[in-house]
């Protein structure tokens, strides 16, 4: 009677705590910054100790094309069924710590599951299918919504958030935000949505026209927590609310009736691609861009882009 109770809850240990394959990380910052080496030790550890990754590669000193065909490589590498990946890429769109592949690199076709962090000339490269979920300006909920089925995909499944590449302090401030969403992963894991809220909330410095953007196929592998979890982890309540910061940014109320929402700060100039927001109901200001004419926002219904900040008071 004892054996069989002992193997009972064993078996309920297993179902509760289910194991999952220890991991590959591939982290590669071009970023320039005093102190990389200590940072990249503390990375590791993170990944190694606490979400018991098996493999963390770190490339800080590889030049962009050897970078470029590494990433590649690791991605398209075949992986054992479970497998885990997760890439980590940041640094300057342009100079001698630029990350970012040359214009003949292949479309890169990820053969494992993967959350991937990189700048946008890197992003480019991510062959996706094309029914892949594609948020840039709309808000995105902390847990997956009701209505969204979970397709159990033949695929493998990969998530694309982009980071900045346009500013050192912007640089320096979004790998901030995604080690700390690594150090808080152990506790219920974190997905790809909850880094790109953290990344829209959290990264307040001015000078960079980063907009955080978000791929993900299948589209629920966007709230998939199993890429930065613990390697043995115990289902928690689905419904944690994303973790940012509890400063309150200001908010700034349009001075006109309707005011021109803008997917990019390059399209301030024009209306053609723009979202006119109704009313006059007050927008959460975040940060501005290079020449300070425009800023990146939340609007009152949840949706993120750039406004003129002379249209508002």
């Amino acid at each position: 009677m004892l054996r069989s109770s002992l193997l009972a809850l064993a078996a309920l240990c297993i179902i509760c705590s289910p194991v999952l394959a220890g991991g590959e990380a591939f982290i590669g910052h071009g970023d320039g910054t005093a102190g990389a080496w200590g940072r990249d030790l503390t990375i590791r550890d993170a990944l190694e100790t606490d979400l018991g990754f098996q493999t963390v590669r770190m490339n800080a000193d590889s030049t962009p094309k050897e970078l470029a065909n590494l990433v590649s490589a690791f991605l398209e590498q075949p992986g054992e069924r479970g497998a885990r990946r997760f890439v980590w890429i940041s640094g300057p769109i342009e100079g001698v710590d630029s990350p970012c592949p040359s214009e003949d690199l292949k479309m890169i076709k990820p053969a494992a599951s993967a959350l991937i962090l990189v700048p946008d000339c890197y992003a480019e490269f991510i062959d996706l299918p094309r029914d892949t979920l594609h948020v840039s300006l709309r808000g995105i909920p902390a847990t997956q919504p009701n209505s969204l089925n979970e397709i159990r995909a033949s695929a493998v499944s990969v998530v694309v958030v982009t980071l900045p590449s346009d500013s050192a302090a912007a640089i320096k401030e979004a790998n901030e935000v995604v080690f700390s969403a690594i150090k808080s992963a152990s506790e219920d894991g974190v997905s790809g949505a909850n880094i790109l809220q953290r990344l829209r909330h959290e990264l307040r410095v001015d000078g960079s026209e980063y907009t955080p953007t978000l791929e993900a196929y299948p589209a629920h592998a966007a709230w998939s927590r199993r890429y930065l979890t613990a390697s043995t982890w115990v289902h928690k309540n689905r419904a944690t609310i994303s973790k940012t910061e509890s400063l309150t940014p200001p908010l700034r109320r349009p001075n006109q009736s309707r005011t021109a929402l803008h997917i990019r700060p390059s399209a301030m100039y024009t209306t053609e691609d723009a979202i006119w927001i109704q009313g006059r109901e007050p927008f959460t200001v975040f940060r501005s861009a290079i020449d300070g004419k425009i800023g990146y926002v939340r609007t009152g219904n949840g949706l993120f882009g750039w406004v003129k900040i002379d249209a508002l008071d």
